[in-house]
């Protein structure tokens, strides 16, 4: 491989993460920013390359092999869950949750994503070092505004949260 021809593939991935985060930034209205976004991007369009890769000398009609190449995109880069393993590499029920430092400071809001549901039914805090589910509460403002200051868990830059599911116990440190 040439290196004008791995420049030229590391710009284009640099910009489907540009695309990938500008589009969140701009779109996100309430505060969550989904890192994962041009990660699902980037997956999508390496699954399209191989795809065209794989049919590279076959003599296919055009629209066959874009078709052919839009479904690979979205059969690798649609799969959340794939990605999640590529991200948390052995993560499952009985291991510990390590979260990603935290960039900013003010109050934890943690849910866990599960498709189907919407992110609100699997919001939790900690409180007294357990695991506590949002539930049916209704959290409009904040966890301290709205059910005391003892559900509000303060986070400052650098910390992160360890979250052990199968004792339904949690810090942040």
């Amino acid at each position: 491989m040439s290196i004008v021809n791995y420049l030229l593939s590391s710009f284009s991935i640099g910009i489907i993460f540009l695309l990938g985060a500008t589009g969140e930034i701009i779109t996100e209205k309430v505060g969550h920013l989904n890192l994962g976004i041009p990660g699902v991007m980037s997956v999508g369009a390496a699954g399209g390359c191989v795809a065209l890769q794989l049919m590279y000398g076959h003599n296919l009609p055009g629209f066959l092999i874009v078709l052919i190449a839009l479904i690979a995109c979205f059969i690798s880069g649609g799969n959340d869950m794939a990605t999640i393993r590529l991200v948390l590499p052995g993560a499952n029920a009985s291991e510990m949750f390590v979260s990603p430092a935290f960039a900013g400071s003010g109050e934890l809001r943690a849910y866990i994503k599960i498709p189907g549901y919407e992110w609100w039914k699997t919001e939790f805090t900690l409180y007294s070092g357990n695991i506590f589910w949002r539930e049916q509460n209704a959290i409009n403002e904040n966890w301290k505004t709205n059910l005391g200051d003892a559900h509000s868990v303060a986070c400052n830059p650098g910390q992160k949260l360890y979250i052990d599911f199968d004792n339904d116990k949690g810090e942040v440190k």
